[in-house]
């Protein structure tokens, strides 16, 4: 048997629930969005749809096939990644929710890229995407330095000679 004060107190537990997940619902297309978009930017060109799980799982929809993030190649799931934290960031600002220092180090930018072309669209995308989001600093590093050197702009590069440090 219950208590009036419990059963008014589970009522409002029910309520709460379906609040959240409503809000988190939102959040979650809102972000699942975002992701396209950024990925596509990233050279995802055949990504149709991706749809994050409240669970973290995130599906593919990639040339009319549908998969999940482990079943991509490591390229893309490197791609993926990078859109996965933007958008989190992005989304995040836009809704005021989450905090986030507004700092992302993406070390070996290039480690799943077999073509310059591929590294050097990346690191575009990446550097005008800082540009758009407020608060956004990115540190990221290649071996591939010429690529680097013909993508980003002279003020945001940072190159070191064979062998040694950057600073």
């Amino acid at each position: 048997m219950s208590t009036v004060e419990e059963t008014i107190l589970e009522a409002a537990r029910k309520e709460a629930d379906v609040r959240a997940k409503a809000a988190s619902q939102q959040l979650l297309e809102r972000v699942s969005s975002e992701i396209c978009r950024l990925a596509v930017r990233l050279g995802m060109s055949e990504l149709q749809e991706i749809k994050l799980l409240g669970n973290g799982t995130l599906n593919v929809t990639k040339g009319n096939s549908r998969t999940v993030f482990t079943k991509v190649t490591p390229g893309e799931q490197l791609r993926l990644r990078i859109a996965t934290l933007l958008a989190l960031l992005r989304v995040g600002h836009e809704f005021g929710v989450g905090r986030h220092p507004g700092l992302l180090l993406l070390d070996s930018a290039g480690a799943q890229e077999t073509k310059a072309s591929d590294l050097a669209e990346v690191l575009s995308q990446l550097q005008t995407i800082c540009q758009e989001t407020d608060g956004l600093q990115m540190i990221t590093a290649t071996a591939n330095r010429e690529v680097a050197a013909n993508v980003v702009s002279s003020d945001r590069l940072r190159v070191s000679a064979p062998g040694e440090a950057v600073w």
